[in-house]
């Protein structure tokens, strides 16, 4: 008769411990997955309606309707963009990814740029994409990416879900800086920066004085 009742009772707890078990299954995680990393590679695009600021300052060049961050002056850190959509993005861009081309502008004999962190939070807090730094850039030029971060992809993503950038940085003493998007299913092609434009006059400049010359002696 005991052993009927412990059997009884045992039998029980583990019907208990079962559908705890069960029920413990049916829960969703609670602990954010862990972000892909954005990574940074060169890249020079410029600044364009087609690749629009979600960071940056008064020069940057948007369409109507894609609004941007304003970083104040002085450059203070962080920053975070204003919320789009994914089909917002995705109708801009025509494709689900793209790069985040970033200009930096130093002031000249002044330290290297410094970025310390690049989110992408879709749909909720916890960021989708992030590049982790710390990291130190220098600039070459302006209205031109210096590098970009690779690479975001929203094709999981439902076109409803909320999109976010925030950038963390430091060491910054030149002029505002600029965080857009590029897309990377057509990007368009790379163009040489302003100070790359002139060397290139001048050189052709300069054949054709030369050329010009050895013709007059020729004749």
């Amino acid at each position: 008769m005991e052993c009927a009742r412990e059997d009884e009772a045992m039998s029980r707890v583990l019907s208990l411990v079962g559908l705890a078990v069960l029920m413990l299954a049916g829960l969703p995680l609670t602990a954010g997955a862990v972000p892909i990393a954005l990574v940074p590679d060169s890249g020079v695009y410029q600044q364009t309606q087609n690749n629009p600021c979600v960071i940056g300052n008064p020069s940057c060049n948007n369409p109507l309707g894609f609004p941007y961050q304003l970083i104040p002056v002085p450059s203070t850190s962080p920053q975070t963009s204003p919320t789009y959509t994914v089909g917002q993005i995705r109708t801009l861009i025509g494709g689900d990814t793209f790069f985040i081309g970033v200009d930096i502008s130093q002031a000249p004999g002044q330290g290297a740029y410094t970025l310390d962190s690049f989110t992408v939070n879709i749909g909720g807090d916890d960021p989708e994409f992030q590049f982790s730094g710390p990291q130190d850039f220098t600039s070459s030029g302006n209205g031109f990416s210096d590098f970009v971060l690779k690479t975001v992809d929203l094709s999981s993503f439902d076109g409803v879900l909320s999109v976010v950038f925030t950038v963390n940085f430091s060491n910054d003493n030149g002029a505002r800086e600029q965080f857009f998007l590029v897309s990377s299913e057509a990007p368009p092609a790379p163009v040489p920066e302003p100070t790359t434009l002139v060397l290139l006059g001048s050189t052709l400049a300069g054949l054709g004085f030369v050329r010009r010359r050895y013709a007059r002696r020729d004749r």
